[in-house]
């Protein structure tokens, strides 16, 4: 019988504990757990952070509407291990998870992966033994695909960039990197070669960025947020991130691989920044912008009107692309970023406000994109 820590002991929770089998449950994990005493149930209440102080086969996610985000909170803040989350579904009898579409779905990434068609195995309960191959942890399923010879990528570096403590992805196509005065040990870090480290405060991970342009040697090279990633397809879990072969792929056929969204609340670009920003340092920050791209880029101007002026925008500073045309991109975007950079006084502002430079600078790939019509490709994230 699995030990299993469950996480959340809300409304869901309720719902399906009469109908929970083949488990123990040691103890329930809550962000409230300092609140709830021990109730009819008699187990105790952990925080997540002491989740890894027990022994466990598994944490079981009760919060099925947003599993996802609580597994990635988890492997990131809690340093819960990937292949021991799961969905309490698992362990729920009459489990009515949709396991043709998942199949279809995963098999929409392996066809274009391998024709030969690998395996992929489902179940809507948890099975009894361990299972072989990549480990797909769904809300209500979970899948095991034989597919890992041809996943990776050839020559493809997509690296996370964090600013923190948190575990990113690191596998043959994912590459950590930290920017600022964090650093660990087992990640790259900005600071090791050319590097403009010093803007990190004002310009955050676009400093990541430039560390790429002048020191990565792979043919293609893509940027993810430490909390946020491309998916292959609309099958929105952490397993199924973008792949190293679907994006070598995808890039046969496109130029680039972006995070395109609308805005959000119908606002335009202009408007949901001078939501998120103070009056006066928005106006410090477009003015600063403004007056480096007329000094440097001035032919990108009415690009730059134009994108603040819409009603959809590239997210993130994400993309995949290959290195001769992420080098275009930046030689135009550092050029006048730098100086502008370097010359912009934030010691007035608040911790947020201080950023109101990267903040613009996150915009500018839809300003280069809006006067250089190459084939992009959107693709969906994971926004936490």
């Amino acid at each position: 019988m699995k030990k299993i820590i469950v996480y959340g002991y809300g409304r869901k929770y309720q719902q399906l504990k009469n109908d929970i089998f083949g488990c123990e449950i040691v103890a329930f994990a809550d962000r409230n757990a300092k609140e709830l005493s021990v109730k009819e149930d008699g187990k105790i209440f952990i925080l997540p952070s002491e989740i890894n102080d027990y022994e466990y086969d598994y944490v079981a996610i009760s919060l099925i509407g947003s599993y996802e985000q609580v597994k990635q909170q988890l492997i990131g803040e809690n340093n819960v291990d990937e292949d021991k989350i799961i969905s309490l579904m698992m362990f729920v009898e009459n489990n009515t998870a949709d396991l043709k579409a998942y199949e279809s779905q995963i098999q929409e990434v392996i066809l274009s992966v391998d024709e030969n068609n690998p395996q992929v195995r489902a179940y809507d309960t948890c099975p009894k033994t361990e299972m072989s191959g990549r480990r797909i942890s769904l809300s209500d399923a979970l899948l095991y695909v034989d597919d890992s010879d041809h996943y990776y990528g050839e020559d493809t570096s997509i690296y996370v960039v964090t600013h923190n403590e948190y575990k990113v992805f690191s596998d043959e196509d994912y590459v950590p990197i930290t920017v600022g005065d964090y650093h660990r040990n087992d990640y790259l870090w900005e600071q090791e070669g050319d590097n403009i480290s010093y803007l990190n405060s004002k310009i955050n991970e676009c400093t990541a960025i430039y560390w790429i342009w002048k020191n990565s040697e792979s043919k293609i090279v893509g940027t993810n947020h430490y909390r946020r990633y491309f998916y292959n397809n609309e099958l929105r879990c952490r397993e199924n991130r973008l792949c190293g072969t679907i994006a070598e792929q995808i890039l046969d056929e496109f130029d680039m691989i972006v995070y395109k969204a609308a805005v959000p609340n119908n606002q335009t670009v202009e408007e949901e920044m001078r939501t998120d920003l103070s009056n006066d340092a928005f106006i410090y920050g477009y003015k600063s912008i403004v007056e480096g791209l007329k000094e440097y880029q001035p032919e990108y101007i009415d690009d730059f009107y134009a994108v603040m002026g819409s009603k959809e925008c590239c997210y993130c500073n994400m993309l995949v692309t290959r290195k001769e045309l992420f080098d275009s991109y930046c030689e135009w975007f550092f050029s006048f970023l730098i100086p502008v950079a370097e010359q912009a006084d934030v010691s007035k502002y608040n911790s947020h406000d201080a950023r109101v430079i990267g903040f613009f600078a996150e915009r500018m790939l839809s300003v280069w994109l809006h006067h250089n019509p190459i084939r992009i490709k959107p693709m969906p994230v994971f926004v936490p």
